[in-house]
Order: structure tokens, then sequence, then C-alpha cells
């Protein structure tokens, strides 16, 4: 097994809690296509966070600084079984089963917290709340407290599903909202559209004058000195 480096999050402690735009499109960009590798296996990955993408070993500014991996399996699931996709199904714990024992629920799909079995839209919904905490620094249902675990988690819920994707990327570029509204509206089994999500991002970094098949505009944040955290 290869050594890999540091994990998204402790990136993201190291540049002050908070990533650039062009930052979190690059992020973006590669987690995207890392879902998508997964996804063309059969799997289902159900727990994409921030500590589960980690960098390549070796320095920072280098080759491997700049190659993100993804790891933590343990939740993961064939979505295809038999050249079939798997059913939809609800189950009332659901949540409980896959979520709480596991820590955070931060990034969970709101049809996750509906107890729905999860799919390929449920990796890619996720990943935009993680792109969100990125660019925003925190997102509006961290910190609820509950009497349980199951109560916390229902909070967060309810709070995700009441919030309006256009005031939680407020302030950031349309795009970031348009990626998941997008996710949100895939039907349980059908084929997500990878690369038009890649687009959207690529056309984020276009619009802020960057281009993102030029090498010296795809630098992250942490591989540059000025950006990292004393």
């Amino acid at each position: 097994m290869d050594k890999l480096g540091e994990s998204l999050e402790q990136l993201f402690t190291l540049c002050g809690r908070k990533f650039s735009i062009k930052c979190v499109c690059l992020i973006a960009l590669q987690l995207i296509s890392r879902i998508q590798e997964l996804h063309n296996h059969g799997w289902l990955h159900r727990d994409i966070k921030p500590d589960n993408f980690l960098t390549g070993d070796g320095p920072r500014n280098g080759v491997a600084g700049g190659q993100l991996y993804m790891i933590d399996f343990g939740l993961g699931k064939r979505w295809l079984e038999n050249s079939q996709h798997i059913l939809f199904k609800t189950e009332k714990r659901l949540i409980g089963k896959i979520k709480i024992k596991k820590g955070t629920p931060r990034y969970a799909s709101i049809n996750t917290h509906s107890g729905c079995e999860q799919s390929r839209r449920d990796d890619l919904e996720s990943l935009g709340y993680m792109l969100i905490y990125f660019v925003r620094g925190s997102l509006p249902w961290q910190g609820l407290k509950g009497h349980t675990k199951e109560k916390r988690y229902q909070k967060i819920g309810e709070m995700k599903k009441k919030t309006e994707l256009s005031k939680l990327c407020k302030g950031f570029p349309d795009e970031f909202r348009q990626y998941l509204v997008a996710c949100r509206e895939l039907a349980f089994s059908a084929e997500p559209v990878y690369e038009e999500y890649k687009q959207y991002f690529k056309n984020v970094m276009k619009g802020i004058g960057y281009d993102p098949e030029n090498p010296q505009d795809t630098v992250f944040d942490w591989q540059d000195e000025k950006k990292i955290s004393v």
C-alpha cells in the first residue's frame, strides 16, 4: 500500500480554515473524477468528507501535493449487482446504521437523512456540501445539539432541508448552487453526468481568470506558502 500525505481537513486547518475559490474548484475537479472512477467499478463510497481524501506522500509544493486520493471504503456498498442497479428502499433506521456510529452527519445527503437507500447521487451531493464548507469555512448546521445522536442527526437533516441553496451559496459563484441542484434532482438510479458537473467548476475558474488546463493555474492553496497560516 502506498503511503499518503495529509487529509483535506488537515490542509484546510493549515490554510486558516478557508480555501480560495480556485482551490475549491481544483478539489472539485479531482474529486468528481475519483468518485466517478469508484462508481464506474459499481461501488458507492457513502462517507464523503474531508478526512477521507489525502494528498500523495511528498512535499506539499511538489507533484504529490497536487494529487488527491480517496480512502476509507468501510461504508462502501455496491450500487451495481449482477449488472442491475440496486433497488430503491427506505429504512427508518438507515441513518443510524450508516452514519451515527461513524461520526459527523455534516455532509450527508437529504435523501440519506430521510432514510433512503443511497445511490450515486448521494456521494455527489455530499461532495457539494463539502465544497461549500471549504469556501464558507463552515456549514449552517454545524454545532447543532441533541439529547441523542439520532435527535442531533434529525435536527441537522431538518435544517439542511430548510436552508435554501441560494442562501447556502450566497456570495459565491452560482455554479456551486447549480451543482447541488443538479445532484438533488438526480433520480435514484439515474446516471450522473460527471463531465457536466466538472464543467461547472471549470467555468468558475475561467470566470475568475484561471485556465483549468494550464499547470501554472492548478496550484492548490496548500502548495502556496503565502496561503499557509503560521
